[in-house]
């Protein structure tokens, strides 16, 4: 990859990662503690789906199915982990 095309991939999982920390209110600061612990499993889930993305490895559907995910995890309704180097659904009860 060049590094022009990084950049690109970079900016955009940038972007994905604020819009999803702006509109879902992923930091919660309370006194002088900041609480960011969604925000890790959020910016690996998007930055591992962008780089498939890029080689072709998953289509805009997978996409939309991990973006639910993301959604389904910041609602409390499943977790997720990485495990092996692969995702692990477990949902909630």
């Amino acid at each position: 990859m060049n590094n022009e095309y990084e950049n690109t991939l970079h900016a955009a999982k940038r972007k994905l990662v604020q819009a999803f920390i702006t509109k879902e209110k992923l930091i919660c600061r309370n006194d002088n503690v900041c609480d960011m612990g969604k925000v890790f499993i959020v910016n690996s889930v998007l930055g591992w789906c962008l780089s498939r993305r890029a080689k072709n490895l998953i289509s805009l559907t997978d996409m939309q199915y991990y973006v639910s995910l993301l959604q389904q995890y910041i609602d409390g309704k499943v977790d997720l982990s990485w495990h092996n180097e692969r995702l692990e659904i477990h949902a909630k009860e």
